[in-house]
This record gives structure tokens, C-alpha cells and sequence, in this order.
């Protein structure tokens, strides 16, 4: 019965015209068993059954081991789904019901118990909610999200009383849902690697039905009574298991690392494609820094206009932006109280990637918010300080003006990540340029190249602020011009078009879902440290694929030519064969030596 499968596997081969692995054992098993049962019957002559035994066990535990990799990277897709809950408390105006999780909807509110798991993407209302966002991105302790903020499906509450949370993205959208359809896309395409360990498989079967035939046929010109036997211990000790599992294994036990670290693949030739990057290219908002900036300064260069005044003129514009800077500033209206006005709003809202928002007001004019050259507000940078000193210069800028005249300047700090200098350290040790390409002002970008010291970790890279995204995809098309492999990571709407053109990308933390849609990973935690993780994992994957294959073919390059000059028994080929399976499998569950990166 344990070798049914293969019998089966091996006819199912042979009736589509493919040469799969299966075929050669299944041929020798198949000898080995009818030559003992007939020598048995007769009995004289030599029996294989306990070769055929052992070559059985051996096999179907190097197998085992393989399958085992494999369900541990579904393990992690089952316990996402689990942690679901099936109904939710949705809040109406007539109270509290209970719904189907599948059932919520966009924009409804919802109440969450402590230790309760969401079933979709849901947005903070009052105040500060912890949530143990473990299961996702790899991060043991429980992460903050301020009012205004996104919890991702399947993140759990830690609070010790019940939240109000409002849907922003139904379970079907949810991030939980994207990164289920992702794996499962990823499983759906093939490394380079892989594809021709499986070609190579294919012909070596073909022609070493041929040797067999041959060396069945010399021996029985020299040796009839051990033709035989030498011929099935070819066929045993040759069999491509080692090779066909040689790419197989190490995908699945790497993927299933990167999933427990919150790193999820979209492509199966991801790691391929990152082996081989030579410069990793950052954006700087929400990717360098933490994402989540605070208001520092607010200049009024319209003394028709107060805070208040300025901030409810904006408020339409902020909420129609998904860009970071226009989010905090949104916080920071309704922290003042400051709601939306359905009295002089402005008409249709129009964004501009990289640059801002406008709209037309109700007597004609133009409301613009964005950056000081998009509103064009020309000369208004003395009247807000002529002595920003150097440290200033890390702060960003948002403009508010009409019809190019400005009437306030909103200053914003956004901090750095505290792990940023230790990660780029390590992916300068690997032997990548670094460079740093932002939609801030340069002053920005240079006072953040100063305060990493990049000028000197990596004099050769570009730090250029000032982006627009057009202006991004033609620096990462120079760069591939060159020869370059370029690695992207960014998070917001305007990265989605250079994450795309890169040869290989990832959309970081709270990435948009443009960003998502065109990177070809998704780093789920908010730490630059996974960069390197993920990095470390593409190049330790490629090294045990190498060595798996170089294993494969040497051993079969020795262990054939000896089988076949009779050097080699039956038992001996099988336990040769099992144990190169066995080594191979064993060598592609060695865990990811990323922590190495950092010393």
C-alpha cells in the first residue's frame, strides 16, 4: 500500500507523455518486487524485499519531509482564518445587532471585545487602541493605533474594555483577504530555478531509461546473472527525487519564515528576482520615517484667516488625500474640534500625485493645498522664517492658498524609524547602493542624509528630494539602463508606479492599496529590520537551491557510473538515493541566518 501512490503517480506520467521522477521508481520497485516474487516461487535466485522496504521507507520520509514544510505554510494561512470571528456586534441607530462578519459593510460601526479578533479592516474613533497585531506581521508586542488610524483584519484587541470602530474595508477587501489571494498567487508562479531543475529532471529520466537498457544490455554479454540486479540498481540510485525537490523545499520552508515574520510573497519568483538586486531605492515618508507626523509649527500669511478658519477651508481637501502628511492634519482638525461643513464647501476635488489638492470655491477661485511650488506661493517662504536653522529642515511642509496667494503653512516632524541606521547599515554590509528618492524638499532629504551619515556609508547613492513619481520611475529606468537590479520600498499612491517598474519591490506597513497592488511583497510590521530579513531570506534561499541542485547532480555523477560497473547492490542504491533525498530536504529547513546582517 505505501507504494500505490507512486505506481499511480507513475502511470499518470506516463499516459500524459511526461517523464516525472515517479517513473523510474516505480519501474525499479516494480522489478525489484516481480523478481523476488518469482525467485520466491522458484525458489532460487536473489530476493530484493527488504531492499524494496527500505527503499520504500527512506523515500517516503524524505517526502514526508517535504510535505511537512509545505503544510506549515498553510498552518499559517489556517490559523489567520480561524482567529475570524464569525458574527460581529455592528452598532446602528437602534442599538447593537448581531451580523455576519461577510455582511459588514463600508463605513458601518462596529463594537470590539478585549481579546477579540477583526473580521475587516477598521478605523480608530476615540482615542488610542492597542492591538496584538502578532499573527500578521511577526511583532510580539501589542502596537498603538491613534484616532484616525487603519486596523488591519485579524489584528486582536488588547484592551481591557470594549472599542467603537468604524469599516473602511469589508472582510472580502481586507487585508487578512489580500494577503490569502496573494499567497495563493504566489503559489501559482515558478522561479527560473525551479522550472529548470524540472526540465532537467524531465530529459535526465528520458536518457537514463536509455543507460539502463544499455548497461542491462552489456552485462548480459558479460555477466547474464548479474545483469539484472545491476540494472535496477541503477535505476534506484539514479532516481531525480534530490533534484525535483531540490527548489520545492527550500520555497516552502523560507515562505513559511517570511509569513511568521509578516513578509508575504506575491510572486513565486520574488526571492529570485531580490537575490539579484544590486541598489535598494527607499522613499522616505512612511518608509525611513515612522508615517505618522505631528503638527510642529502653523504660520498664517493671511490675516483674514485663523487656525480654525484655515483648517476648516482645508478640511474637504485633507480628507479626499490618502498622503500622510494631509491624514495628520486631518487629526489634528478634529482634535480641535474642527468637523466637515456642508455650507461653502468647495466643488470637486481634484489630486495631483506628488504635489497636492485642489478644488474650485463656490465665487470661482482655486483653492490649492499641497507643496509651496504646487500652489505656487512664490516668495512666501521669507514671511514664514527667514532663521530655520538646520534641524528645522527635517520638518515637512503643507501649503493652503487661493489663487496663488498663500493663507498658511503647516509645518510637520515626522520621525525617524528607530531602526532605520542599523537596517541600512546591514544592507550596505550585503553589498547594495542605497539611495533615497522623496517627493520632500531637498533640505528634508539632505538633513535626513546628514542625521544617518548615508554620504558616508554610501558616498556612490542618490538622495534626492523634490520626486514627482514620473520623476522616480525615470531614475529606476537609468538605473536598469546600467545594468542595475534595482530593489524599490515605499508605501504611498505616488510609489506605485516605480514599485512596479522595479525588478523587484515591497509596500511597507501601512501601505495604500496602489502600493500593494504593484509591489511585488508586502512587509506587514512597521520595522526597516524586515527589509533585511526579507533580503537575507531571497539570497539564503538562492545559496540552499545551488547547493541542493550541486548535491543532486554530483551525487548522481558518482553514484551512477559506480552502480552501473556493478560496484553498487540494490540496497546500497536505495539507501544512497533516499539519503540524497533526505540531505537535500534537510538542508532546505536550515532557518534564515538574517541576525547576522546587523553584527
Amino acid at each position: 500500500d505505501s507504494g500505490w501512490p507512486i505506481l499511480q503517480a507513475a502511470v499518470r506520467d506516463v499516459s500524459q507523455k511526461h517523464l516525472g521522477m515517479d517513473v523510474p521508481v516505480a519501474i525499479g520497485l516494480l522489478a525489484a518486487y516481480l523478481a523476488s516474487a518469482i525467485h520466491t516461487w522458484q525458489g532460487q535466485g536473489e530476493v530484493y524485499f527488504d531492499t524494496v522496504t527500505m527503499f520504500l521507507f527512506l523515500l517516503l520520509s524524505a517526502r514526508s519531509l517535504e510535505a511537512n514544510a509545505r503544510r506549515r505554510s498553510q498552518r499559517w494561512l489556517d490559523r489567520l482564518a480561524a482567529g475570524i470571528p464569525q458574527a460581529i456586534q455592528r452598532i446602528g441607530p437602534d442599538g447593537t445587532e448581531k451580523v455576519l462578519a461577510e455582511d459588514l459593510q463600508v463605513g458601518d460601526l462596529i463594537a470590539i471585545e478585549p481579546g477579540a479578533s477583526l473580521p475587516a479592516d477598521a478605523m480608530c474613533l476615540e482615542g488610542d487602541v492597542h492591538a496584538d497585531c502578532s499573527l500578521l506581521s511577526g511583532e510580539s508586542m501589542p502596537k498603538r493605533f491613534a484616532s484616525g488610524e487603519v486596523l488591519p483584519s485579524g489584528a486582536v484587541i488588547a484592551e481591557a474594555q470594549a472599542v467603537r470602530l468604524k469599516v473602511v474595508r469589508p472582510a472580502s477587501a481586507s487585508t487578512r483577504a489580500d494577503l490569502q489571494r496573494l499567497i495563493a498567487r504566489a503559489g501559482s508562479t515558478r522561479p527560473v530555478m525551479a522550472a529548470m531543475a524540472d526540465r532537467a529532471a524531465r530529459y535526465f529520466v528520458g536518457g537514463l531509461l536509455i543507460f539502463v537498457l544499455m548497461v542491462f544490455a552489456a552485462w548480459l554479454s558479460v555477466n547474464p546473472a548479474r545483469a539484472f540486479e545491476i540494472a535496477v540498481a541503477v535505476l534506484v540510485v539514479s532516481c531525480p527525487c534530490a533534484l525535483s525537490l531540490a527548489v520545492p523545499a527550500v520555497l516552502a520552508s523560507v515562505q513559511y519564515q517570511l509569513a511568521n515574520s509578516g513578509v508575504v510573497l506575491q510572486a513565486g519568483d520574488g526571492l529570485e528576482r531580490l537575490a539579484q538586486a544590486s541598489d535598494l531605492v527607499l522613499d522616505k515618508t512612511g518608509t525611513l520615517s515612522v508615517g505618522r507626523p505631528q503638527v510642529f509649527r502653523l504660520s498664517i500669511l493671511d490675516p483674514a484667516f485663523s487656525e480654525h478658519s484655515a483648517l476648516a477651508l482645508a478640511l474637504p481637501l485633507l480628507l479626499a488625500s490618502p498622503h500622510p502628511l494631509a491624514m495628520a492634519l486631518a487629526r489634528h482638525a478634529a482634535g480641535q474640534g474642527i468637523c466637515p461643513s456642508k455650507d461653502d464647501s468647495p466643488g470637486v476635488v481634484q489630486g495631483f500625485l506628488g504635489q497636492g489638492m485642489q478644488a474650485s470655491l463656490p465665487d470661482g477661485s482655486v483653492l490649492k493645498l499641497g507643496s509651496q511650488a504646487f500652489v505656487r506661493a512664490q516668495g512666501a517662504q521669507d514671511a514664514v522664517n527667514d532663521a530655520a536653522n538646520e534641524q528645522e529642515d527635517v520638518l515637512q511642509e503643507v501649503w493652503l492658498a487661493i489663487d496663488q496667494v498663500p493663507i498658511a503653512h503647516w509645518q510637520l516632524r515626522d520621525a525617524l524609524r528607530d531602526d532605520a541606521l542599523p537596517s541600512l547599515q546591514a544592507i550596505k554590509a550585503m553589498g547594495l547602493r542605497l539611495h533615497v528618492l522623496s517627493g520632500d524638499r531637498q533640505t528634508a532629504v539632505d538633513a535626513l542624509v546628514k542625521q544617518l551619515g548615508l554620504l558616508s556609508l554610501c558616498p556612490e547613492g542618490r538622495f534626492l528630494g523634490a520626486q514627482l513619481p514620473q520623476d522616480k520611475w525615470a531614475i529606476v529606468q537609468a538605473m536598469q539602463a546600467e545594468g542595475r537590479r534595482v530593489f524599490m520600498v515605499g508605501d504611498g499612491l505616488n510609489d506605485a508606479a516605480v514599485l512596479a517598474a522595479a525588478d523587484m519591490s515591497a509596500a511597507i506597513g501601512q501601505a495604500s492599496d496602489l502600493a500593494r497592488l504593484h509591489a511585488g511583497a508586502l512587509i506587514l510590521s512597521d520595522r526597516l529590520a524586515s527589509v533585511v530579513f526579507l533580503m537575507a531570506a531571497a539570497r539564503h534561499a538562492q545559496a540552499l537551491m545551488r547547493q541542493n541542485i550541486a548535491w543532486a547532480t554530483g551525487y548522481n555523477l558518482i553514484a551512477i557510473p559506480l552502480a552501473a560497473l556493478g560496484w553498487i547492490p540494490a540496497w546500497g542504491a536505495a539507501l544512497g538515493m533516499s539519503l540524497s533525498s533526505l540531505v537535500v530536504v534537510s538542508n532546505s529547513l536550515r532557518r534564515v541566518p538574517w541576525k547576522r546582517s546587523f553584527s
